[in-house]
């Protein structure tokens, strides 16, 4: 029995470790995202100046400051608009990510959630039996209430197991579906 409060253990222990993971990645993506939001938008305002000043400071006719001012423009608008496509990208990327993450977040406290109920119930009937031993402290009822306690960890065990990620990710086929695991 104590094997199989230290599997429950550890798999706790598992569970809270993804978590703090998970919040880890997501903190990388979302300041990620926000620097490519911000050098989007840089980008967008520099796309939008249309007139940028003689940086040489010479003095050149107005056909000649045209040609330049123009050439300057299409250069600036064609690095302009390949940096934002490429911004776009990578923001849709980050945007599939945070996705993934979210759900990988929601699998985790949905997992939380049905260990939280198991090591609940286990609990519970721990409670039951030893109220059960104390009101007849007999070996037949001690030996009874053993093997119910024993039943009751190998079934939360294997559910455990069943709903374990490392599992599902290697055997996603084997698994039941969602609505049979409680």
């Amino acid at each position: 029995m104590s094997q199989s409060l230290e599997c429950l253990q550890r798999t706790v222990a598992r569970l809270e470790d993804e978590k703090v993971e998970l919040k880890q990645q997501n903190a990388e993506l979302r300041r990620t995202l926000e620097q490519v939001e911000r050098e989007r938008r840089r980008l967008k305002r520099c796309f939008r100046d249309q007139m940028l000043p003689d940086a040489f400071g010479l003095s050149l006719s107005q056909s000649d400051q045209h040609k330049v001012s123009t050439s300057r423009q299409e250069e600036s608008h064609a690095h302009c608009s390949q940096r934002l496509a490429e911004l776009q990208n990578q923001v849709s990327l980050l945007q599939s990510q945070l996705a993934r993450d979210r759900q990988h977040r929601q699998n985790y406290i949905e997992s939380c959630a049905r260990t939280n109920q198991e090591l609940s119930d286990l609990h519970h009937e721990l409670s039951c039996s030893l109220a059960a031993v104390l009101r007849e402290p007999r070996a037949a009822v001690l030996e009874a209430e053993t093997q119910k306690l024993d039943q009751s960890l190998n079934l939360a065990l294997m559910s455990l197991d069943c709903q374990s990620p490392e599992r599902q990710r290697v055997h996603p086929a084997t698994q039941p579906a969602r609505s049979d695991l409680r």
